[in-house]
């Protein structure tokens, strides 16, 4: 059973299989390369708008934030310790 995503739209699932069909006509020789490019490009556009990889950059950046912070407040820690009171 295959898994269908209800939101999108029929149009965008055509274009994406569009594209792939572009990529594997330049792959035999049926196209010009720039088909191939165009292609990739709208595919990789595709994978970066999907919500799975949106979800893992912003955890990634959440994560990053919150390194950032641990340094920052060590930073912090060792200043306030060297300074005389």
């Amino acid at each position: 059973m295959a898994f269908e995503d209800p939101t999108r739209h029929p149009l965008l699932v055509l274009s994406d299989l569009a594209a792939v069909g572009t990529v594997g006509a330049t792959i035999m020789g049926w196209l010009p390369a720039v088909a191939a490019v165009f292609s990739i490009v709208w595919l990789a556009l595709q994978i970066w708008s999907d919500k799975t990889v949106q979800d893992w950059l912003k955890r990634r950046r959440q994560n990053k934030v919150a390194r950032l912070q641990r340094t920052l407040d060590k930073l912090r820690e060792r200043d306030q310790a060297g300074r005389p009171n």
